[in-house]
């Protein structure tokens, strides 16, 4: 993944919309972002993260805290990432849950996160914007977007703070992380879901191997126990039992079939004669429903003979038909013909009118002809004048090679004018820009030098402050100490009072009238002591209090000689101030205003030699001379050749002078010569046209006129034939003694003829077979009872249960002995499965115990593959250790002793070349720490990049940790720790380095400035 562009809006210190151009920066290979502490370098960081995950570049860094709190209200916080992967360009922008005012009235709503991806590929870097973003690739849904980005970069947000963004701190305690944290860690980075994924199919295997015997065990106890039997030997006593029982249920079951099988028997004859019974009443049945139709068949016989009759007029009735048809069909064509008639006399008389109209026109003809003729002697002309023409189009093209001529010598000419302007204003432009030069670099090594006195006056007011706070505090501990010890004076005081006290109250005790007191003697005891706190512990609280009081007092000493030293320091440093001149302003804004300087000396672009283009002047005047004499000469030639030119061609124009202008050119006259005789030809073809027209529209009237006549005939014809056809259809109609009445009903049934003959028939047919049938019929049942068919179908069903009982029994009896029979058969098919399940899956479970970690070294195959996959990391992070650490480092394997046998954990250990032995990375100095983190984290870069062929690491971020390194001393120094990361840049790779160490910026100066100021941070570009 390589960075090319970071728009920042409202996000951390950062207040306005800030565009970081990464292009130049990793195009120089090491780069950096500078500033001072809190300016926001890491918040760059943060943005980049947020763009790409939604996270901060940190755990602990919740989301709704990244708002910009210099922003305005309304300017709602965004980060948008363009970056580069694998020949393509995407943009990613992101707004995480903030608060912002409503829209309409007053208070604020919920704004709640929201992401968008693009493929911006065929949009210039330059051009890619939140207003013109490309193609959406996923939007709003924060989920979606984050896994595509997953998917395009190959790595998590957790995997991106481990090999590409490496946070303060982050590296280091991956260095020190104990073997549990780091094998999570590493378990995230490499893909090793091929050994976890074969561990567990491993184990699930051999767990369905054992739970697969383990069920068929249990399975076989259970299904003889359901059986009711308690072992394979008494099942086979069960089943010899009941093979004897099927044999007496087999005989049993045969007799009763013999008895249904008579029973049946009896009842089929009794059906048959019952059936014979049924038929004879069906047959009278039938033949009495066919005598009923007997009418209606008469009626249709009648009909039938009617339609014969009508038949034999149909030809007759036919034929009137046919003539009146014919009739008015003739009438018709004598309307037409009639109309036709009409037409075609009007149609000839146009054409004799169109006719006449053009004859009048033949004039025109005549002066088109006259036309032709002048237009030939026009021609004539123009090839007379052809020579003429020649020599006025080359007099032509001489004038215009002459005008070219002069007019490129005439902008050579105001080009060598040109030039020469040009010369010297570069000439005064160098002479100025040399003074300015001289000026500026002036000015910047005397702001130079007012910035490095205010770094130094900087450096000494932050000496004093820092002398004044500790003096301030050491004077706060005094008054404290004096204070407490005062307190405790008083204490001592107190309990030194109340301990002499109590030792009065038990002298008191002891006292007797009369008796003389043991401390002064007096056999008077006006006031003895009494009452108060038992004297027991007194003492000893007294004597705690005076050990607090001499703590005191000491601490209090303590705290004086310190403030005393404080005090010494703060003056020291108080002098050392006052000894420095006032800078003329803060050391950030000197520094500013030199970088300014220097860009303005560089904007000034390279040291141009004076000298040498003030010789060059004369050679630029020399050349304008020698163009103006040039243009002068061809001036000249173009103004003659002008002249004869125009004598040319005025000799032409006067020879060509009774030509139209519009006619002097031949190919004008050929199309005017064309045109003329299309138009005379179009001419004499119209009066062709109409005489044609006038002749055809006289013949169209005769025809017209004849088939007029012819219809008038026809019509004399038609009348005759339908008179005739009449006459002809009443004799046959009275020949067969029908009236026009019954014909039309008859002529109905014509249709239908065949259907009546055919029901005719059939009637007939079907009655003589109904009396054939009650005759037969009747002789069958001759002398028979009707059966009674109940008590049969009662005797038949009784012996088909008693049967059916029978073979119920039987096939019962029979089922559960096979039913014995096969259960012995699948338990002992059970057992040898099982018996060769158990000896195929020994060597799987076997394997399955050692990948799963049950094994000499208690080791998962997964854990094994993360060892060796950190074995190439640390190989590869030795390769940048080696030389930061001067060849005393290397980093390797802690090993432990697990039952006798040394197993390589995750745990790191440093082998110092120095000593032979290996030490604890704990021991490690602050800077020899950094960089054996340092080295761990580009070893551990370029193993995952190495090993996912989908992660490209083209741009690798390092937040902070040079300030532990000496440039001089320490194990790994500054010089050799950037000389590695150098190395890496020339490699594959840039990285980008956050750092406020001078000397890291002096060392690498590409990259970015961070300039913090009260109103929020801004960026910007520093590049040589």
């Amino acid at each position: 993944m390589k960075p090319l562009k970071l728009f920042i809006t409202a996000f951390g210190p950062y207040a306005a919309t800030e565009v970081v151009d990464f292009r130049q920066a990793v195009d120089a290979g090491l780069f950096g972002i500078y500033g001072p502490t809190g300016s926001g370098k890491s918040s760059i960081f943060s943005a980049m993260a947020f763009a790409l995950f939604g996270e901060g570049a940190k755990h602990e860094q919740p989301t709704t805290s990244m708002r910009s709190g210099h922003a305005a209200a309304q300017t709602l916080t965004e980060v948008a990432f363009l970056f580069e992967l694998g020949g393509k360009r995407y943009f990613v922008r992101r707004q995480p849950e903030q608060k912002r005012p409503r829209v309409r009235g007053d208070g604020e709503t919920d704004h709640v996160h929201t992401a968008y991806l693009f493929d911006v590929t065929d949009i210039e870097v330059d051009d890619v914007s939140v207003d013109n973003c490309g193609t959406v690739l996923a939007e709003k849904r924060v989920g979606v977007v984050n896994e595509r980005i997953r998917e395009l970069l190959g790595y998590d947000v957790e995997q991106f703070r481990q090999i590409v963004l490496l946070p303060q701190g982050q590296f280091e305690r991956f260095l020190a992380s104990d073997s549990k944290a780091r094998l999570e860690i590493l378990r995230g980075l490499f893909d090793v879901s091929l050994y976890e994924r074969m561990t567990e199919r491993l184990k699930e295997r051999a767990t369905e191997a054992r739970t697969t015997y383990q069920q068929g065990m249990s399975l076989h106890v259970q299904q003889l126990t359901n059986a009711g039997f308690a072992s394979t030997d008494d099942l086979t006593s069960a089943i010899d039992a009941a093979e004897g029982r099927c044999a007496e249920l087999d005989a049993a079951a045969a007799t009763a079939d013999a008895t249904r099988a008579a029973a049946a028997t009896t009842l089929g004859n009794g059906e048959a004669l019952q059936k014979c019974f049924d038929e004879a009443s069906a047959a009278t049945t039938a033949l009495t429903a066919l005598q009923g139709r007997q009418t209606y068949m008469d009626a249709l016989r009648e009909r039938h003979t009617a339609a014969g009759c009508a038949v034999q007029l149909v030809d007759r009735d036919d034929a009137v038909t046919r003539a009146v048809t014919a009739l008015a069909a003739a009438k018709d064509a004598e309307t037409i013909a009639v109309q036709r008639v009409t037409e075609t006399v009007a149609a000839e008389v146009t054409a004799q009118r169109t006719l006449e109209d053009l004859k009048a026109k033949v004039g025109e003809i005549d002066a088109l002809k006259q036309q032709l003729s002048d237009l030939d002697r026009y021609a004539a002309v123009l090839t007379d004048a052809a020579d003429l023409k020649v020599q006025a189009e080359n007099a032509e093209g001489m004038r215009a090679s002459a005008r070219t001529a002069a007019a490129t010598a005439q902008q050579l000419a105001e080009r060598a004018t040109q030039a020469l302007v040009t010369h010297r204003a570069t000439v005064d432009r160098a002479h100025a820009n040399e003074n300015e030069r001289l000026r500026l670099t002036g000015e910047r090594d005397r702001v130079q030098r007012q910035a490095r006195h205010a770094r130094e006056v900087e450096r000494a007011r932050t000496a004093l402050e820092t002398a004044e706070g500790l003096l301030t505090k050491a004077q706060t501990k005094v008054a404290d100490a004096r204070l407490h010890r005062s307190g405790l004076e008083d204490a001592v005081r107190d309990r030194q009072a109340e301990f002499i006290a109590g030792q009065a109250r038990l002298l008191a005790e002891s006292l007797e009238s009369g008796s003389p007191c043991p401390v002064c003697g007096s056999a008077e005891h006006p006031q003895p002591a009494h009452g108060g706190e038992p004297a027991a512990g007194l003492e000893a609280a007294w004597r705690q209090a005076q050990v607090a009081f001499d703590s005191a007092a000491v601490d209090a000493q303590t705290a004086e000689s310190a403030l005393s030293a404080t005090r010494s320091v703060r003056d020291e440093r108080k002098t050392a101030v006052e000894a420095l001149d006032a800078p003329e302003g803060s050391a950030a804004d000197l520094e500013g205003e030199a970088l300014r300087l220097g860009k303005a000396i560089e904007a000034l672009g390279a040291v141009v030699d004076v000298a040498s283009l003030v010789g060059q002047t004369g050679t630029f005047e020399g050349n304008v001379t020698t163009a103006d004499i040039e243009s002068t000469t061809k001036a000249v030639a173009e103004q003659s050749a002008g002249t004869a030119a125009a004598l040319t061609r005025q000799s032409y124009n006067d020879h060509i002078a009774a030509v139209p202008d519009w006619l002097r050119d031949a190919a004008a006259i050929t199309i005017r010569r064309r045109t003329v005789s299309t138009q005379i030809d179009q001419r004499q073809q119209e009066i062709e046209t109409a005489q044609d027209a006038r002749t055809q529209s006289s013949a169209d009237r005769a025809g017209a006129e004849s088939e007029r006549t012819g219809a008038a005939k026809r019509i004399t014809e038609c009348d005759q034939d339908l008179a005739n056809a009449r006459t002809a259809y009443a004799t046959r109609r009275d020949e067969l003694g029908l009236t026009d009445e019954q014909y039309r009903v008859a002529k109905a049934d014509i249709a239908n003829m065949a259907t009546m003959l055919e029901q005719l028939d059939t009637f007939r047919e079907n009655l003589t077979r109904a009396q054939s049938r009650v005759e037969d019929t009747s002789a069958a049942i001759v002398d028979r009872e009707r059966p009674n068919l109940e008590l049969l179908r009662a005797a038949r069903d009784a012996a088909q249960a008693a049967a059916a009982t029978a073979t119920r029994a039987t096939a019962d009896a029979r089922a559960g002995c096979n039913q014995l029979t096969q259960l012995l058969e699948s338990l002992r098919e059970q057992m040898d499965r099982l018996a060769l399940l158990n000896e195929q899956s020994g060597p799987l479970r076997a394997l399955a115990d050692v990948f799963e970690g049950r094994n000499a070294m208690n080791i998962t195959l997964e854990t094994y593959a993360v060892g060796a996959m950190f074995d190439q990391v640390l190989e590869a992070a030795n390769l940048r250790f080696d030389p930061m650490s001067q060849g005393r480092y290397r980093l390797e394997r802690d090993v432990q002793t697990v039952g006798g046998r040394r197993k390589r954990g995750l745990d790191i250990r440093v082998h110092d070349i120095q000593t032979g032995r290996a030490r604890e990375v704990t021991t490690l100095s602050g800077g020899e720490t950094f960089i054996a983190a340092l080295a761990l984290a580009l070893g551990l870069s370029d193993i995952v990049e190495m090993t996912h062929g989908a992660i490209r690491l083209d741009t690798i971020f390092i937040d902070e940790g040079f300030g532990s390194l000496d440039s001089d001393s320490d194990g790994g120094t500054l010089d050799q720790v950037l000389q590695v990361l150098q190395d890496i840049v020339g490699q594959r790779r840039a990285v980008g380095l956050i750092s406020h160490v001078p000397l890291v910026q002096q060392a690498v100066p590409n990259g970015f400035t961070v300039i913090k100021t009260p109103s929020g941070s801004r960026i910007e570009q520093r590049f040589l």
